[in-house]
């Protein structure tokens, strides 16, 4: 049995990729505390699940190395993304242009058969590329588990990659995981978790492209589980900082809950601009992004780390 102390962490939404988390791990495994469950919204989604099959904070970006960009984190998301669906979006983004005003705007958009595609289609980007990569990141570290030292241990893993062909699933990870999606079809806030037999079957590549998908930018996420099929979008729409989501769990144990919150670098007030586009944009970050201090409210042994350095951005 470990003498660590053990801890929960929680990884806020938004960030670039989840990187400024690596570092926080990090301080938190050098302080002696062992990580016994992990939970996170959007970018912190993909953070949890690679934490949760045991990628170690230099793993997912390791700040170390000259220069500091080294780690399965460290990859452009672009690459991720269909080509077909990058084209569509630079189509679409050409308009926003700052000098042009509201009507130009939307006019443009108007006459963009991409834009009007990706209405109808409820969003310009889809995951498919994604859930493989991250699918992939999870099977390899889950696989590094089985050795070929011995037939016993060459045969447990045929075992487990036959089991996992069809990728990893929630009950294959043993660390406690949380995953913040938002069902639009029944309005409501979903935890995938692999203590929820529910979810057992579920691949958790394909909880956290639902918890990623920022409604109209990715398309939403249709997920068939138990014959239900039902759509989900980015989890920050319902619960962007869910330090609540292990209040059961903890109830009996009282292991401290680190939550890994996001800051700007800049916290100036903002200079308020009268632009249409503006405003939209800035109720979608606030919707999404924006503080909530009711999630934090009567959360016991909660310690907020506030992160800082890098722009937020999904």
């Amino acid at each position: 049995m470990s003498s660590k102390k053990q801890a929960l962490v929680i990884f806020e939404g938004g960030g670039v990729k989840g990187l400024a988390h690596a570092g926080a791990l990090s301080a938190i495994r050098d302080a002696g505390f062992e990580i016994a469950g992990v939970a996170g919204t959007s970018a912190g989604a993909i953070v949890a699940a690679l934490v949760s099959v045991g990628y170690k904070p230099y793993d997912l970006f390791d700040y170390r190395s000259e220069p500091p960009n080294r780690g399965v984190l460290d990859v452009n998301m672009t690459s991720i993304l269909a080509d077909k669906d990058k084209k569509k979006w630079n189509s679409i983004k050409k308009h926003f242009d700052k000098k042009r005003g509201f009507i130009m705007v939307f006019m443009g958009l108007l006459s963009n058969a991409d834009f009007i595609s990706s209405v109808r289609n409820r969003g310009v980007f889809g995951h498919e590329l994604f859930v493989e990569w991250l699918d992939f990141l999870l099977r390899d570290r889950l696989m590094q588990r089985y050795g070929e030292d011995d037939d016993e241990m060459r045969m447990r893993r045929r075992a487990m990659q036959e089991d996992m062909k069809d990728g990893v699933k929630f009950r294959h990870i043993r660390m406690p995981l949380k995953i913040i999606a938002t069902d639009v079809t029944n309005r409501s806030m979903v935890v995938f978790s692999n203590s929820n037999n529910e979810f057992g079957e579920l691949k958790v590549a394909e909880a956290v492209a639902a918890s990623i998908s920022i409604p109209f930018v990715f398309k939403p996420r249709r997920i068939k589980n138990n014959d239900v099929t039902r759509l989900y979008v980015d989890g920050g729409l319902m619960s962007n900082f869910p330090v609540w989501v292990f209040d059961e769990d903890n109830e009996q144990k009282k292991m401290p809950i680190f939550g890994l919150k996001l800051v700007e670098r800049n916290n100036q007030i903002r200079p308020h601009k009268e632009s249409i586009i503006r405003y939209l944009a800035d109720i979608a970050y606030t919707s999404v992004l924006g503080e909530s201090p009711l999630e934090t409210r009567r959360v016991e042994n909660l310690h907020v780390i506030p992160l800082s350095g890098l722009k937020i951005a999904s």
